[in-house]
């Protein structure tokens, strides 16, 4: 009996969220592909490319590379490689220029960096990689049908290599994102 309720409200939340879908997702459809940049934890900071695989999916990369040659100070080398997946959950079209879609996402990031010893040398340090992943909800507001303004919330766990315990390596946080892209 129980089973059979959690199936039923499983159901029915599916349903609700389909119906809730409109056709608003014509110009997501329409213009399928996007590029733009991103900044956040858990999708990563840098140049970022979104393409839709169906009418309510899409997958985002994200790519960023820091590099500087003269590391008496900071970071001497930082990289990061993201990847999102995003479903939509409602969208709606409010005037012909005007746009907006709610939808979840889940995500993974891979970062490494080479850092100095300190601030007086150039002696660099170990590298140091991380592992990111998590998920939430966001919002992208779309502009005139090109211009994606892409805002989420959610939480993340975060590892980072460290000569300690790995309990003292992990981390979990609540994060915000932001995006600006052109879709196309």
């Amino acid at each position: 009996m129980k089973t059979r309720k959690i199936t039923l409200a499983i159901t029915c939340l599916l349903l609700v969220s389909v119906s809730l879908f409109s056709a608003g997702n014509e110009i997501l459809t329409k213009y399928p592909s996007s590029i733009g940049a991103q900044i956040g934890q858990l999708s990563g900071y840098g140049l970022s490319y979104q393409k839709r695989i169906s009418d309510l999916d899409a997958l985002q990369t994200t790519v960023g590379l820091s590099f500087n040659g003269d590391a008496t100070w900071g970071s001497y080398l930082d990289y990061v490689v993201g990847v999102e997946y995003q479903h939509t959950i409602y969208s709606d079209c409010y005037d012909d220029w005007f746009l907006g879609q709610l939808y979840i996402f889940t995500a993974i990031n891979h970062m490494g960096s080479i850092e100095t010893v300190d601030e007086y040398s150039d002696v660099l340090g170990p590298f140091k990689p991380s592992l990111a992943v998590g998920g939430g909800f966001g919002v992208e507001i779309l502009f005139f049908d090109h211009f994606s303004l892409p805002i989420e919330f959610g939480y993340g766990a975060f590892w980072e290599y460290a000569d300690t315990s790995f309990i003292k390596q992990l981390q979990l946080q609540f994060i915000a994102q932001v995006g600006m892209r052109y879709r196309f």
